[in-house]
């Protein structure tokens, strides 16, 4: 995997997991918010290096004591995925959720784009607006089945 991939897909694991739990095996990266544990990229296994059947099974042993108690059991993929696991994933009924596509740029910018205004929230009603999108952007989520 090119290391400019990589690192994205580390950045990408670890904003979700920023301020959770965090459990570290030889075969999976785990994160944890027993807090909230409904919110299914806030727990979540990731970096799954799995190789085997039987270290696939260990694995599965190992995310039921991690997630005990979750009613879901998230898996990122990553391009560095074993064959072997993505295929087991999906015959214990694993399914793709919300693709992550990355777009890496290497090199300089050759375009900046539009001129955006940045605006600090100062007022209630601006503390509105914000929930207002969120709330759009979640319903559009739930209608398009993300959550």
């Amino acid at each position: 995997m090119p290391p400019l991939l990589k690192l994205a897909y580390e950045v990408f694991a670890g904003w979700h997991a920023l301020g959770h739990e965090q459990i570290d095996t030889p075969l999976v990266r785990c994160s944890r918010a027993t807090d909230i544990p409904d919110v299914y990229d806030a727990s979540f296994a990731f970096a799954v290096r799995a190789g085997s059947d039987a270290e696939m099974n260990e694995l599965f042993a190992q995310l039921e004591l991690v997630f005990a108690g979750f009613d879901h059991r998230h898996v990122l993929w990553d391009p560095a995925l074993p064959a072997v696991c993505e295929a087991r994933l999906v015959l214990e009924g694993y399914r793709p959720q919300n693709a992550l596509l990355s777009l890496l740029l290497e090199g300089e910018l050759t375009s900046r784009g539009p001129r955006v205004e940045l605006r600090a929230v100062e007022s209630e009603a601006d503390w509105q607006s914000i929930a207002a999108l969120k709330q759009l952007d979640h319903d559009e989520q739930v209608a398009r089945g993300l959550h």
